[in-house]
């Protein structure tokens, strides 16, 4: 059986909710790649099977909203990079490409090997088997250098310390001057509250950095510029069940969300 520790093993969660997504009639999307890879790979999701509807459409609204917002920044650059942290078995290149994207998936070396297992990489679709915070990684997107670039960091800065997101997105700036990036991001109560979410508590892993609102952001360096934020409450009432009634509560509403932010020179 394939088996995933710390946050690596966040990335079942995801999977399991995609999967379980792409049977119902009424899907918010539909991930046959996801299904592939449950398929093939021997994966225990026994302990994520209590209660995972809320789970469930939280992914499923996260994963609408990211499709859309890459959609979007590709429109504009078909021929850019993007560049996924902290991967998984993530399969938004499948669902996305347009055929002239070049795509990098960034995880542990161990989550890479259960993805080759299900999928190939090919010249334009690459995984960098690498921890994020290793910074090493940012040397083999040189070959790109002249590419348009969108950084998305999906279910994955959360579970790091704030000097630790500080630190990357620093490096981000400094490295990749007009790039992009999309990131997912919980407030500041729901991150104290590791023990409450019903899947991650069932991990190892645990939250440490949560935010209010991805304006804060341009606060840390003049270099990042704020565009667009997204919250998940916002979509798909019916699905949510009684929880659709927080979006009435600001903080509660704001409470996860998908941030849109610009890297730019101090001079603009």
């Amino acid at each position: 059986m394939t088996q995933f520790t710390g946050v690596s093993e966040t990335l079942l969660i995801s999977l399991y909710a995609r999967f379980l997504e792409t049977q119902r009639t009424d899907r918010i999307l539909e991930d046959e790649k996801a299904v592939e890879a449950v398929s093939t790979l021997d994966l225990d999701f026994d302990k994520f099977s209590d209660d995972f509807s809320v789970v469930q459409i939280g992914c499923a609204v996260r994963t609408e909203i990211l499709d859309q917002a890459v959609q979007s920044f590709l429109s504009r650059h078909p021929e850019a990079a993007v560049i996924n942290l902290g991967a998984g078995l993530c399969t938004r290149f499948f669902r996305l490409d347009n055929g002239k994207t070049t795509w990098f998936e960034v995880d542990f070396p161990e989550v890479k090997s259960s993805w080759s297992r299900v999928f190939q990489e090919t010249e334009r679709h690459q995984y960098i088997a690498s921890s994020v915070l290793d910074f090493a990684w940012m040397n083999q997107l040189d070959s790109c250098s002249h590419l348009p670039k969108l950084f998305i960091a999906e279910g994955l800065l959360m579970y790091f310390s704030e000097q630790q997101v500080r630190k990357l997105l620093t490096e981000l700036t400094l490295r990749f001057p007009q790039s992009e990036m999309l990131l997912e991001a919980m407030s500041p109560h729901l991150a104290k509250n590791s023990n409450r979410n019903r899947a991650v508590s069932k991990t190892d892993a645990t939250f440490r950095w949560g935010l209010s609102t991805g304006r804060h952001l341009s606060k840390w360096t003049s270099k990042i510029y704020f565009v667009e934020e997204w919250y998940y409450l916002d979509r798909h009432p019916a699905r949510w069940g009684n929880a659709r009634f927080f979006r009435y509560i600001p903080f509660i509403r704001k409470g996860m969300k998908i941030i849109h932010i610009r890297f730019v020179s101090d001079s603009q």
